[in-house]
């Protein structure tokens, strides 16, 4: 199978690539790309220009599009930098995928899409974006979904991947960096709110799984754990040698953001990863480095 990754050098996007080679015809996207990976063809794109004419493969059997604006957090001074790779780019890889004759195209949204929600989230639930960003993520979605009738759409939803490696803006990584910085976590009410965040290998296992499926889906992305923003920062803790700082708040309702993984169970695979063992990898990266 010949695959077009877009991030090929990102967080999740390496990782993946890296399951993929060997497998299959890799093609792998980046603004800086590597160099001597058998399997993987690399191509020079930054997503906030157009692709050079003849830079994309001609002919492909699926688009795993995970690349994503620098600049997601700078609105609205961004904003246009943030809608061309998030949207304008999007579009023109569906756009590919139709005339190299792609069978599935996946798109890496963000479970950030639902809002909060006192409730596990499903994928049909209603769609309350509250910034920008994923207001782009959702726009997104919604071109991919027009072009179901020529290929397989499969939106995966991410639910606050994590793992070694991870950029420091990043909700665990930062959280991480807060704990052992001494720094106090806000919690709302007494525990704050809950997340179930997901390994990275979990993510790449369920991306390499989506390229399987057959017809079109919309499908939550998270890990096997419902864990309280307290109970987050008691085991990070433990593994930095801190003492938890909370600064405890008046509760707000429908703050949590849990994916309800029923979907994913069925369709993809199942999250084995559990925070409690893998946190520890984050944490030691974040201790040997200078504070």
């Amino acid at each position: 199978m010949r695959v077009l990754v877009t991030g090929a050098t990102g967080f999740v996007g390496s990782r993946l690539v890296e399951s993929l080679a060997g497998h299959h015809d890799v093609w792998a996207v980046g603004r800086s790309p590597m160099q001597g990976k058998a399997g993987v063809t690399w191509v020079r794109w930054d997503l906030a220009a157009r692709p050079v004419a003849g830079t994309l493969p001609p002919r492909l059997d699926a688009v795993i599009h995970l690349a994503q604006s620098r600049h997601y957090r700078l609105f609205p001074e961004s904003a246009l930098a943030i809608a061309r790779v998030n949207v304008d780019a999007t579009l023109e890889l569906l756009d590919h995928a139709r005339q190299a004759g792609a069978k599935t195209f996946v798109f890496a949204s963000s479970g950030g899409v639902y809002g909060g929600s006192g409730a596990s989230i499903k994928e049909d639930a209603s769609l309350r974006p509250p910034d920008f960003y994923l207001s782009t993520k959702v726009a997104s979605e919604t071109l991919a979904n027009t072009y179901r009738s020529l290929f397989d759409v499969v939106s995966l939803r991410l639910f606050f991947v994590y793992g070694p490696g991870q950029g420091p803006d990043r909700f665990i990584s930062r959280l991480v960096r807060k704990v052992y910085a001494g720094e106090q976590v806000i919690l709302y009410g007494t525990d704050g709110i809950r997340v179930n965040p997901i390994h990275v290998s979990d993510v790449v296992r369920a991306m390499v799984a989506s390229l399987g499926l057959d017809g079109s889906h919309v499908v939550n992305v998270a890990g096997p754990d419902v864990l309280t923003l307290r109970r987050l920062t008691e085991l990070i803790a433990d593994k930095v040698g801190r003492k938890p700082n909370f600064d405890l708040r008046p509760p707000e309702a429908d703050r949590d953001l849990v994916a309800d993984t029923g979907l994913m169970n069925q369709l993809l695979v199942p999250a084995r990863e559990h925070f409690a063992e893998r946190i520890g990898e984050v944490c030691e990266e974040v201790m040997a480095a200078p504070l």
